[in-house]
């Protein structure tokens, strides 16, 4: 009976809003006036009700002001890739910088060199990395890990939060898929469900708060928005921190 290669997955494109044009002082005053228009028909309500709206209002004036790309976000990953090929690369990358600003001769011929070097070590990555699958399918059964090995190099879209492998009790690199899911229950069970020895007569006692809960002014809101970090992914609401921060005042009453 012939085995059945797994077919390729093609990857979708994902349509994003191109919140880094928020940086350009133009699309920012433009965004901020989206925002303001917008902001105009929001409603006072409840807190779920306002926050809808704002989300709504910052969305819609971020997809106006920046527009929308799409475009393949991830790269076909390499079994390959070594730290040899990492610092090659990233020295390569540096003299082209350098290069393209100076436009000098001997940073151009020092830039060709590290080109040079660059590829070698990814030719030499490339060959081990195909000796060691031929080691492995040399040994006893390996034969029968072949299309095993083969699905593992063609699936593309794997999920961030899956890993591909892992080590098990005895430090032995476990890549089933099954197994790795057994592996990680395992963790997880002894990590929750084992408990530490801790006095509890040992806590300290502290006096009752009564009374209502204090008001959070904007001026703390202010001090909140500018402390996050930008480049990070939005939650379900699609607000990232880039709309809170080019909104304003807007963004916060």
């Amino acid at each position: 009976m012939s085995e059945v290669l797994p077919k390729l997955k093609r990857q979708q494109a994902r349509d994003r809003c191109r919140l880094w044009k928020l940086k350009e002082k133009e699309v920012c005053e433009t965004f901020r006036e989206e925002v303001h228009s917008e902001s105009i028909s929001r409603s006072k309500g409840n807190v779920n009700q306002m926050w809808k709206e704002l989300a709504e209002c910052l969305n819609t004036a971020a997809n106006k002001a920046c527009g929308r790309a799409s475009g393949k976000q991830r790269k076909n990953e390499t079994g390959w890739w070594n730290g040899e090929v990492a610092e090659a690369i990233k020295k390569k990358r540096e003299l082209y910088r350098i290069a393209h600003q100076t436009k000098k001769e001997e940073d151009k011929a020092a830039y060709k060199l590290a080109k040079k070097d660059a590829k070698k070590a990814v030719a030499r990555a490339k060959e081990a990395e195909g000796k060691r699958l031929g080691d492995i399918l040399d040994k006893e059964n390996g034969r029968q890990n072949v299309f095993r090995i083969v699905k593992q190099m063609t699936k593309q879209n794997r999920e961030v939060t899956e890993s591909s492998c892992i080590k098990n009790k005895d430090e032995k690199i476990v890549t089933d898929e099954c197994s790795v899911r057994k592996i990680w229950k395992e963790h997880f069970d002894k990590l929750l469900n084992e408990e530490f020895e801790w006095d509890r007569n040992g806590l300290p006692s502290t006096d009752m708060v009564c009374g209502p809960c204090e008001i959070i002014t904007p001026e703390e809101v202010k001090v909140a928005i500018g402390e996050t970090k930008v480049g990070k992914a939005a939650g379900p609401s699609g607000v990232a921190s880039e709309m809170l921060k080019a909104a304003g005042e807007d963004g916060i009453m």
